[in-house]
């Protein structure tokens, strides 16, 4: 993961923001829909991954290392 954690631990951590953050870039930067990208996190529901999403957007605006995150991600799935 880009934080340097890796994905199993931090799909643990319920409410952890790299986990959010991953699922919005995946649907609001790389084009897929919630419904295909929640399942593959374990135990987590449509709309604890919709609210996710909405509070993850929310935090977005005013939080520097969310934004660092969301860029960083963004460029390092679309060129592999």
């Amino acid at each position: 993961a880009e934080s340097g954690r890796k994905w199993p631990s931090i799909l643990e951590a319920h409410g952890d923001w790299l986990r959010d953050g991953t699922l919005y870039v995946a649907v609001r930067h790389l084009g897929h829909r919630l419904a295909e990208v929640y399942h593959h996190i374990p135990g987590l529901k449509y709309p604890a991954a919709a609210q996710a999403l909405r509070r993850f957007k929310e935090s977005l605006g005013d939080d520097r290392s969310r934004q660092h995150f969301v860029t960083q991600l963004q460029r390092k799935l679309v060129r592999a």
